[in-house]
């Protein structure tokens, strides 16, 4: 069965359907982040979350994870060089009111941009373009006599050190050190020959660098571990470990998002509800192995059905699912196609079958209303003769 990937929703994972035949995962089938994702990932349709990577989610994990404090870093940041712009002399070029409001309005928009861009590469670009704009507007700002005095270094590494723990990547990590490096170290204003406080300013500010590249990488050791933690949370909170599907929990946080703008023109949606027929029967002739055997067999087949679709255990020898093509005769043949499928298993206690209940999605109607409907339209099914489809009034 293929993964399901629930990258990080909002306060809990999404939904991806399953997309090849029953196995076991490789890797974890549930994604969970404790903390707000864009809306961009709910908003994309099952078949594009389902093409998500293990890198695409941690990645989205990640940038989940920093953009609130790398927001308020840059926040914080433009609020102290618009202070230290007010009470410290600056060059004439920029001691007007208006150079030093355009360079802090430029800081404020990639900020801003930071907060609100929905990418990971946007959200590194943001991060990238503001520690060399910030690195530029200081040297602009201690140009003159400060640019040339050995404290300079001391202001560079700390910023090495602020920014390195908020980096994502070795590549991004490398980037703004050297930019921060280059354009804060005074070069012009090294003596050819240092003496001893200068040498061991010099020595201080090469390991405080070195920190700097320690603490990014501890930084990122703990977001991939938390990461892999929160996964495993997942799989124990939102999948069914029988099957291997959503559980109930998972598709009563994730059907509303589903159900949102149905019906449409061009779209008709519809929940099912499916019992196996018999079910205590096979478990009482020949035991729980069996029953589980053909439960999972026929997720199997729930799974391999179509793309379109949410897919749960609803619990016990009941499955529900969520489908939406463009048309109810389409619903009509989806339900048709699943019970004719279960049909055609074959399992060393004999065949299965299953009856279905089904209800139309209507306009302004509640889930719980709509699985209420669905399931009357099963006990409709088990009352007309079992494995068959029954659609709700």
């Amino acid at each position: 069965m293929a993964n399901i990937k629930v990258p990080d929703g909002i306060d809990a994972p999404v939904f991806l359907p399953w997309t090849s035949s029953r196995q076991a995962p490789t890797g974890p089938y549930l994604t969970f982040v404790s903390v707000g994702m864009p809306d961009r990932i709910l908003a994309l349709p099952p078949s594009q979350r389902a093409a998500l990577s293990d890198a695409d989610r941690f990645q989205a994990y990640s940038t989940a994870i920093l953009r609130p404090h790398v927001v308020a870093m840059m926040v914080l940041s433009i609020i102290g060089l618009g202070v230290f712009a007010t009470v410290f002399p600056q060059p004439a070029a920029i001691d007007a009111m208006l150079p030093r409001m355009t360079i802090l309005s430029a800081l404020a928009l990639v900020a801003y941009v930071c907060a609100r861009t929905p990418s990971y590469r946007g959200f590194v670009a943001c991060k990238v373009v503001y520690v060399t704009a910030y690195s530029l507007a200081l040297r602009a700002y201690l140009s003159g006599e400060l640019a040339h005095d050995l404290w300079n270094l001391a202001l560079c590494c700390t910023m090495l050190v602020v920014i390195a723990p908020l980096m994502q990547t070795r590549r991004e990590c490398a980037f703004n050190m050297a930019a921060v490096w280059l354009i804060l170290t005074p070069i012009d204003g090294m003596p050819e020959t240092a003496t001893g406080t200068e040498a061991g300013i010099l020595v201080i500010s090469a390991s405080v660098m070195v920190c700097g590249i320690l603490s990014y990488r501890a930084s990122a050791a703990q977001r991939a571990q938390t990461f892999q933690r929160a996964e495993q949370l997942a799989n124990f909170a939102f999948a069914d470990p029988l099957t291997l599907l959503p559980n109930r929990r998972a598709f009563l946080m994730h059907a509303p998002e589903f159900l949102r703008g149905l019906p449409r023109p061009g779209m008709a949606a519809a929940v099912m509800m499916l019992d196996v027929d018999d079910f205590k029967q096979v478990n009482d002739t020949f035991g729980h192995d069996a029953g589980d055997q053909a439960l999972c067999a026929i997720a199997s087949v729930l799974a391999d059905l179509g793309k379109d679709q949410l897919v749960a255990r609803w619990g016990g020898e009941e499955f529900v699912v969520l489908a939406r093509t463009d048309s109810t005769a389409g619903l009509n043949w989806f339900a048709e196609q699943v019970r004719r499928s279960v049909n055609t298993l074959r399992l060393p206690h004999g065949p299965l079958s299953v009856s279905i209940g089904m209800a139309d999605v209507t306009p302004g109607e509640s889930l719980s209303d709509l699985l209420i409907r669905a399931d009357k339209a099963l006990y409709t099914a088990k009352h007309q003769g079992k494995n068959r489809v029954a659609r709700a009034a």
